[in-house]
């Protein structure tokens, strides 16, 4: 879940900030907001002993120029910060969620899963998650909700899911990556977000829905546009949020996107109970469908408990699909820019699948595509910060901390860049994973154990997925995802950098995403292995 409050802005092409109508009310709003946030941050700033990176200047009534600094800077103001407060916990003005307390990585199990640091109420701050539209974003938050149930009961069971996404995996590749043996330039993120909405699509909504265009441009324009409505009701004071949403273009559209998908998902649904009902009526046993559509209704059914199948859909759509395109994306411009490994994964890929046909242990045993998508995950996760929480009752952490009731918190993912937990951390290095699981800590430094070396374990030295509780419940599906993606695109093209094109990965906040302009060069292979 934690992988959940990044946000790429780009794939769905450039945010324009001036979007919506500007009038004298927007002006208002936008003025009183800035001072009532303010005011709001100073006042829970006095109840705080740590220190404060980024502190307002004198006579500057308003965070605008610090929230700016954060936007532009973040990385370096928290580094700063990790540097000049000796690794203790300091506080820092985030443009999103206001002060916020930096806790460094050695905090991550103290704090992964203590009660009264709560994710739920962080993201109901976050995305408000309370207004119609905004459905989706409450999905998931508490351990019995539906959502959450289907990730840890099936989305962790993958036995029954390689051979769909493999199949779709080369389905999709024929119509999405170009078919020539001459060398072709695409946009890659565009490509591949194409292709994980495909594959996730695939397994969340079954064969029936999995290439309905309608439902592929939603689940992928959904998460951007909440994205943006988010940012929008940011700017407006809290009381006024309730009544502005109504007007705001960007809500008014996820609201028009919720129905949409209501209205696409909801007639197979009803199609299903009746055969069900057909069925059960003759005394014969219901047709089992091995999708997320079905997975839903059974849970629902054995708890007799009502749900929007759009909205726990959209959820699933939401928590997976951006996030997987990006380590996608990253993970093969970081092989581009190291083609002599391109061998010895086709190897692997090659043993594996012939051995085990696609099978669960097919993936187990790709050892080295697990490393490398690690360690792709490691330079660049889609976050500076993770495990974001929200204090709901006083804590004082066993060096004697004290965060105040309402304290909004994160812990720094900088030991994935520092040199003492890895070494050479600034180098690529796709073995290094691979090593540490067989025993062989080269490439990390002696706090880093073998127990961390695979891509779905989780720890203070590697929070790409976060850690805890609210770790990722669903970076199991995301694995097996992307070594099958990987596995179809590395078997059946060739792949390199275009002339003269620099990897440009970007830091907005604290979110750390894939370059936005990424180009990549593909052939058709003359023989391809899947």
């Amino acid at each position: 879940m934690d992988a959940f409050v990044s946000w790429n802005k780009t794939d769905a092409g450039t945010f324009d900030s001036t979007r919506s109508p500007v009038s004298w009310f927007t002006v208002l709003v936008i003025g009183v907001s800035s001072t009532m946030l303010a005011v709001s941050c100073l006042w829970q700033y006095r109840d705080s002993s740590l220190p404060l990176v980024n502190p307002n200047r004198w006579l500057e009534f308003t965070t605008q120029r610090v929230r700016a600094e954060w936007m532009k800077n973040a990385k370096a103001l928290i580094g700063s910060g990790i540097r000049k407060f000796s690794n203790k916990p300091f506080n820092i003005m985030a443009a999103d969620v206001g002060l916020t307390t930096i806790l460094p990585p050695e905090y991550a199990d103290e704090i992964r899963n203590n009660p009264n640091l709560s994710f739920v109420e962080f993201m109901a701050h976050l995305f408000f998650s309370n207004l119609p539209g905004f459905e989706p974003t409450r999905e998931g938050m508490f351990e019995n909700d539906i959502g959450i149930v289907v990730i840890q009961k099936y989305l962790t069971s993958l036995a029954k899911m390689i051979s769909p996404l493999s199949e779709e995996a080369r389905a999709a590749l024929l119509e999405i990556y170009p078919q020539d043996q001459e060398w072709q330039t695409i946009d890659l993120k565009a490509a591949n977000l194409a292709l994980v909405a495909r594959l996730s699509s695939r397994i969340f909504l079954g064969r029936e829905l999995c290439r309905n265009r309608d439902w592929l441009r939603i689940t992928v324009e959904y998460t951007v546009d909440l994205m943006i409505a988010a940012e929008r009701l940011r700017h407006v004071p809290g009381p006024l949020r309730r009544l502005v949403h109504w007007w705001l273009p960007e809500a008014q559209k996820l609201r028009a996107e919720v129905k949409q998908a209501g209205d696409i998902i909801r007639p197979v649904l009803e199609h299903r109970r009746k055969e069900k009902a057909t069925l059960s009526a003759q005394g014969q046993p219901p047709i089992e469908y091995d999708d997320a559509i079905d997975w839903f209704e059974q849970i629902a059914t054995s708890r007799a408990r009502k749900y929007d199948p759009e909205i726990v859909q959209l959820f699933l759509s939401t928590v997976a699909i951006h996030t997987t395109n990006d380590l996608l994306t990253v993970t093969l411009l970081d092989i581009a820019r190291h083609p002599e490994i391109i061998p010895m994964l086709r190897e692997e890929i090659s043993r594996v699948v012939q051995a085990d046909q696609w099978k669960k242990t097919a993936l187990h045993d790709m050892q080295l595509m697990d490393s490398v998508l690690k360690e792709s995950l490691r330079m660049k996760p889609i976050g500076i910060v993770s495990m974001r929480r929200v204090a709901t009752s006083p804590v004082t952490l066993s060096d004697g901390t004290r965060l105040a009731k309402g304290t909004k918190l994160a812990v720094s993912s900088h030991k994935m860049w520092d040199p003492d937990t890895y070494p050479s951390p600034d180098t690529w290095d796709g073995y290094r994973f691979m090593r540490l699981r067989s025993g062989n800590p080269q490439g990390t430094g002696p706090a880093v154990q073998s127990k961390e070396a695979m891509l779905v374990n989780t720890s203070e030295n590697h929070l790409g997925f976060g850690h805890g509780k609210h770790g990722c419940p669903g970076r199991f599906f995301s694995a097996s995802e992307l070594k099958v993606a990987l596995a179809h695109i590395l078997a059946n093209f060739d792949i390199r950098i275009p002339e003269g094109y620099t990897v440009n990965h970007r830091i907005t906040g604290a979110s750390y995403y894939a370059d936005p302009l990424a180009r990549l060069e593909v052939r058709r292979r003359d023989t391809p292995a899947l």
